[in-house]
């Protein structure tokens, strides 16, 4: 059997609206050194069916099993082959063709760690590290922040500002209000389990937001906590390696000066 250099490690749930156009904007960037591991959380929208097809053109290897964000990342990375993990490109988006300038710059530049790219989830990383490091853990929400602050704990993790993501998928099914308070309960939850800040210092708080904030921290008693000392931003600027000289010509000039200084002001 072919042994993969990288394997692109892909969860999945529930996307059937941006499925083919995601998945096809990746695949075409992909030769034989590649392969797609999608571990699916058992979807009931129809978008099992057409990762299926995928799977029977030998385009993907499919893991459906339910599990949360974090574990359906650990599915696929335990499953992979590669010698590297590039993980987030997930099929709620679209992508630019520049995955294999993302790689290049990876090997060039960060060779070993963990790397991050902010404001978007893409992570790229040596199977073995990632490994090494335990993998993901059992989170819905901030499962790659967690993985990169035990990165950052042994030195092995940075981050940059590279475009992968073309459109972004803005889950306007969040917003009906229900939708919208089950979103932000987990959200809660889950940045209370490993510790992470919830609400800017000068926030204005709402008694709806109160109640959420309580509910999610009580039911986080009964969740297990992956909470430490080490003080740790994933954009922090000790971490930081620049790519803009390893941008494609995709964008040009003032694109890619004000993409850099917006992300890199947030």
């Amino acid at each position: 059997m072919h042994q993969p250099e990288y394997s692109i490690c892909i969860t999945n749930y529930n996307t059937v609206r941006t499925l083919v156009d995601s998945m096809g904007s990746l695949l075409r960037q992909l030769n034989d050194t590649f392969e797609v591991i999608v571990s699916d959380n058992m979807s009931t929208d129809g978008s099992q069916n057409i990762l299926k097809k995928y799977e029977r053109n030998r385009q993907i290897r499919l893991i459906s099993r339910k599990s949360s964000r974090g574990i359906g990342r650990q599915i696929a990375l335990q499953n992979a082959r590669g010698r590297y993990i590039i993980s987030g490109l997930d099929m709620d988006d679209t992508f630019r063709p520049v995955l294999k300038e993302l790689i290049r710059f990876y090997h060039e530049r960060a060779e070993g760690n963990v790397l991050s790219g902010a404001g978007e989830a893409t992570l790229l990383a040596p199977r073995d590290t990632l490994l090494r490091l335990g993998g993901w853990n059992n989170l819905q929400f901030r499962e790659n922040w967690e993985l990169c602050r035990r990165a950052a704990m042994q030195d092995l993790y940075r981050w940059t500002i590279f475009p992968v993501v073309r459109t972004r998928n803005e889950h306007h099914e969040r917003q009906h209000r229900l939708n919208s308070l089950v979103y932000r309960y987990i959200r809660y939850r889950e940045n209370i389990r490993v510790g992470h800040k919830i609400f800017d210092q000068h926030e204005r708080v709402g008694i709806s937001q109160k109640i959420v904030y309580y509910t999610a921290k009580l039911s986080s008693f009964f969740s297990e906590r992956y909470t430490t000392s080490f003080r740790f931003s994933s954009i922090d600027k000790k971490y930081f390696i620049d790519s803009r000289e390893y941008w494609p010509k995709i964008l040009d000039h003032s694109q890619g000066e004000y993409l850099y200084r917006m992300l890199l002001k947030g």
